[in-house]
């Protein structure tokens, strides 16, 4: 039985690399490179996804975030069963 590797040609674009490299990695069976620090958001970016984040929320029970779940804990313990 012969294991014959497949190539992946991908062409990227400046500022991008880093990104398109780690997920080129994994399906490649490669460990995928550290994407090193961050850089900071633009505060319309966060915006945007906040209000995608909301919109979202009411559909998906999975995008709620652990802060609103944490919420819903504290008012539960308060009210005690006994």
């Amino acid at each position: 039985m012969f294991m014959r590797r497949q190539m992946m040609t991908v062409a990227l674009e400046e500022g991008e690399e880093g990104a398109v490299g780690a997920m080129a990695a994994s399906p490649l069976g490669d460990p995928a490179p550290s994407l090193g620090p961050l850089d900071t958001l633009l505060p319309e970016d966060v915006e945007a996804m906040e209000r995608l984040r909301q919109r979202l929320q009411t559909h998906w029970g999975l995008l709620q975030t652990t802060a609103a779940l944490g919420k819903e804990a504290e008012g539960k313990k308060g009210k005690n069963l006994d």
